[in-house]
């Protein structure tokens, strides 16, 4: 997860950034010394040609304001990237607790309706009959349907859940094909 998505890709680049910051600030608190080549002349045909050294003592502070700034700003993008991690493992495994759950009562739904079907060509051949009567034939077709619209609200549901899932994860996931039986 922390490979894919783009928050944590952006943070764990930010953080490099500040630990490069960082060692340049810690550079910084070290002597700086710089030799350069140094020309002059003046009005008259006189040169004057020599090297110049500059030496920068730090000798108040020696950075460890910045230093301490850097190192402040490095441990707070690492908190930021550990809680925005944690939140999102939580969030999957509460998701795929979720999904399962739905899982099994789309499995169960469908189970409903097979038994609905069969009851239903049973009903339909009695009702062809008049062994059984209108009333309890249409209450038995209004179950089937309601049981059918049922199972495809939960596989929508799954369909919904599987696609925050692959959001938050920022992958794809296999999708599983489901044996649903044609709505009549």
């Amino acid at each position: 997860m922390a490979r894919r998505r783009p928050d944590l890709l952006a943070l764990t680049a930010g953080y490099d950034a500040e630990e490069e910051k960082l060692r340049q600030a810690i550079i910084e608190q070290f002597p700086k010394l710089n030799v350069a080549p140094n020309y002059t002349n003046d009005t008259t045909p006189v040169y004057t040609a020599g090297p110049t050294l500059t030496i920068s003592l730090p000798i108040f502070d020696r950075n460890q304001g910045n230093i301490a700034i850097e190192r402040a700003t490095r441990q707070r993008l690492h908190d930021e990237y550990q809680a925005r991690l944690d939140t999102a493992y939580g969030a999957a495994g509460r998701l795929i607790t979720e999904l399962d759950l739905i899982e099994a009562q789309y499995q169960a739904s469908l189970a409903s309706i097979r038994r609905l079907r069969d009851a239903a060509a049973v009903a339909d051949t009695a009702y062809a009959a008049g062994n059984l009567d209108e009333r309890s034939f249409v209450d038995l077709h209004a179950s089937l349907l309601a049981k059918e619209i049922e199972s495809l609200k939960l596989e929508q549901t799954l369909v919904e859940q599987r696609i925050v899932l692959q959001t938050l994860i920022g992958s794809d996931i296999p999708t599983q094909s489901h044996g649903r039986p044609p709505v009549q």
